[in-house]
C-alpha cells in the first residue's frame, strides 16, 4: 500500500544536486531548482503505441509541436523508432528520412527540439542543423556519438539501458528489487565516458518505462511507482534527472487510458524528477504548476 510510511521510506537516503540547472548552447539556461521542465514526445514512427503522439507527416509534427509548446513544454522530442514489442527498427538513413522534413518544419518554433536516436550519423546531422540535445537510446557506438555531441557543445540524455538498447538485455526483477544501485553504477559509468569525451551537458534517465521483464499490470505499475519516489537517489550523480512518465496500459485502459501520466507525474516530482517526459503535456503541466507552487 502506498501510504505515508511507504512514502517516507522510499524518500529516505538520497539527495538532489544543489541548484540543478541545464545549460544549453546559446546561453539558454533552465533553472530546475525553481521549476521542473516538460519534454513533449512527438513520435515520427507510426508504430508508436501512444496514438495521440504520432505525427504522420511533417506538417502534423509541427502541429503537435506547437500544441505542446503552447501547453507548457520546454522541449519537444522527436521519436524515430518505437520501443514497442514487434516495432520496426530503422537504420540511420531511414531515421533521417523521417527526421529531416520534421526538423525543417519545427526548428523555428522557439522550443528546444530533442532527437531520440541510437545512430551517431543521426546525432551528427541533427546537431549540424541546429538541434542542441539528443536522447541516446543505444550505446553500441556511443564513443562516436559522444565525440559528436562534444564537438557541437551539445547536451545528451543518458538512459539506463543495461542491454545497450531498449529492446535488448532486459533484466528480471527480484522480489523487493529497487534496481537503484544498478542504475547508479551504470549511469555513473556512462556519465564518466561522456565527460571523458568532452561532453559537458548531461542528463540521466533511469528508464523506468522499459529495460526490465515484468508483465503489464499492477505489479509493474507498483514497481514503477516505487522508482519514481526514489529518483532523488540519482542526485548523487550531480546532473539533472529526467523521468519518462509511463502510461501503464495494464492498469489504465479504455476511458481511463490517459490518466496514467499525470498521476505518475505527481510521484516523479515528489521523488526528485526535474525533467518530465510525457505524451500528455497539458495535464502534466497542470500538475507541474500545482506542485511547483506548493509551499509547506
Amino acid at each position: 500500500m502506498l501510504d505515508p510510511t511507504a512514502v517516507r521510506d522510499l524518500l529516505a537516503g538520497g539527495s538532489l544536486p544543489p541548484a540543478p540547472r541545464l545549460e544549453l548552447p546559446g546561453r539558454r539556461t533552465f533553472e530546475l531548482a525553481r521549476r521542473r521542465r516538460l519534454v513533449a514526445v512527438v513520435n515520427l514512427s507510426a508504430d508508436s503505441p501512444y496514438p495521440e503522439s504520432v505525427a504522420e507527416s511533417p506538417s502534423a509534427a509541427r502541429r503537435l509541436a506547437v500544441t505542446a509548446r503552447d501547453a507548457g513544454a520546454d522541449f519537444v522530442e522527436f521519436g524515430l523508432e518505437s520501443t514497442a514489442p514487434g516495432a520496426r527498427t530503422r537504420d540511420a538513413g531511414a531515421q533521417l528520412d523521417l527526421l529531416l522534413p520534421a526538423l525543417e518544419q519545427c526548428l523555428d518554433l522557439g522550443v528546444e527540439i530533442m532527437v531520440e536516436t541510437r545512430h551517431p550519423a543521426v546525432v551528427e546531422t541533427a546537431m549540424r542543423l541546429g538541434v542542441r540535445m539528443v536522447n541516446l537510446v543505444g550505446y553500441a557506438h556511443r564513443e562516436l556519438a559522444f565525440d559528436t555531441v562534444a564537438r557541437y557543445d551539445g547536451a545528451v540524455v543518458l538512459p539506463y539501458l543495461p542491454g545497450g538498447t531498449p529492446a535488448l538485455g532486459k533484466y528480471t526483477l527480484r522480489a523487493g528489487d529497487t534496481a537503484v544501485p544498478d542504475r547508479l553504477d551504470f549511469l555513473r559509468s556512462r556519465l564518466g565516458e561522456a565527460e571523458a569525451a568532452g561532453v559537458t551537458r548531461c542528463v540521466v534517465d533511469p528508464a523506468i518505462g522499459f529495460a526490465f521483464e515484468l508483465d503489464d499490470g499492477t505489479g509493474r505499475a507498483s514497481y514503477q511507482m516505487s522508482q519514481y519516489l526514489q529518483l532523488h537517489r540519482l542526485g548523487a550523480l550531480g546532473v539533472p534527472v529526467l523521468a519518462t512518465l509511463v502510461h501503464a496500459p495494464g492498469v489504465f485502459a479504455g476511458a481511463y487510458r490517459r490518466l496514467a501520466e499525470p498521476i505518475m507525474a505527481v510521484l516523479a516530482m515528489i521523488g526528485g524528477g526535474q525533467l518530465l517526459r510525457t505524451h500528455e503535456v497539458g495535464a502534466v503541466e497542470t500538475v507541474r504548476r500545482l506542485l511547483d507552487s506548493f509551499e509547506p
